[in-house]
């Protein structure tokens, strides 16, 4: 039988083949290193879905996939440096904003409290992965920003409602907060002439995802602040 821990590892091993041969394959199969960070990504939201509706959470689990998040993501921005795409600075908030949640998560592990990524965090890997595959197309073909985009929108709300982000039954406010971020990319995107200035794609990006990135940080570090400032005064 699949868990989701399986599916989580061989999401790891995907990224890991993604990065590799970005440096070994020529130019002409970079198309392909694209798809693979793709189905990676995807493949997160089935482990997610394969774990609530089959009852198969784990506390290994909760801690390894944001983990394969991470290694996925800090992927995606290496090679995203390198071709131009995004500033370093970028990175280092990206990054600096992961370290502070890693550490939250070990306080409350301390405090045999296990957290589970709240709502701001799952969109904003959605809407890291998803957008950045696509500007490293656009980067390497070209193409119609706003169409890019649109596709991107349609797509990730697509994927909320098929693999429970929003299922307004569940919980209505996942359903809210998705539904006007993709409706929120898709109006940025369609009302703008459209554009093939990678910078002016990179701008949007960037305004999106550290909006979601630092939100979903500090709601992490608001939980958990009485478990860090009793940690803290602690001999």
């Amino acid at each position: 039988m699949i868990k989701p821990n399986h599916i989580t590892l061989f999401r790891l091993i995907l990224i890991f083949i993604a990065f590799v041969s970005w440096y070994l394959v020529p130019p002409q199969y970079y198309l392909y290193i694209g798809v693979l960070f793709y189905i990676a990504f995807l493949l997160d939201a089935v482990d997610g879905w394969l774990a609530r509706t089959k009852n198969l959470k784990t506390d290994f689990g909760k801690y390894f996939d944001p983990i394969v998040d991470y290694i996925g993501f800090l992927a995606l921005y290496v090679i995203s440096i390198e071709m131009g795409i995004l500033p370093i600075w970028f990175v280092f908030l990206a990054l600096t904003r992961d370290f502070l949640a890693t550490f939250v998560r070990q306080i409350l592990n301390l405090n045999n409290i296990v957290i589970e990524a709240n709502v701001i965090a799952k969109l904003k890997a959605v809407y890291i992965g998803y957008p950045l595959v696509g500007l490293y197309w656009y980067k390497l073909y070209g193409f119609s920003s706003q169409w890019l985009f649109i596709v991107i929108g349609l797509h990730i709300l697509l994927e909320g409602r098929i693999f429970g982000y929003s299922d307004p039954l569940e919980n209505r406010w996942n359903s809210i907060i998705l539904c006007f971020t993709t409706i929120a990319v898709i109006t940025l995107t369609t009302l703008r002439p459209a554009s093939e200035s990678l910078s002016d794609l990179t701008v949007l990006f960037i305004l999106i995802t550290q909006s979601l990135i630092w939100v979903s940080g500090i709601q992490y570090l608001w939980y958990a602040r009485e478990y860090i400032i009793q940690s803290f005064d602690s001999n």
